[in-house]
């Protein structure tokens, strides 16, 4: 991880702050990471060795072909 995958959270503190100054709820929630890539990696990888039934795979199968797809655990 880097800096940048703060952005979201440092953009997003400052508005929170002003609402909660004024006395509105706030419920601060945050998402750290972008898992776009690696899942889009995985299904590439499942299209391709003709995994046409993913509800059928184990969690560690799924995590075995990401491995071999290029990612990194």
């Amino acid at each position: 991880m880097h800096v940048g995958h703060l952005r979201s959270t440092i953009i997003g503190a400052s508005p929170s702050a002003d609402a909660n100054f004024r006395r509105h709820t706030v419920i601060r929630r945050n998402h750290l990471g972008d898992w776009g890539t690696p899942f889009g990696m995985l299904l590439e990888y499942l299209v391709e060795t003709g995994q046409t039934r993913p509800e059928r795979l184990a969690i560690a199968d799924l995590n075995s072909f990401y491995q071999t797809a290029g990612g990194t655990v």
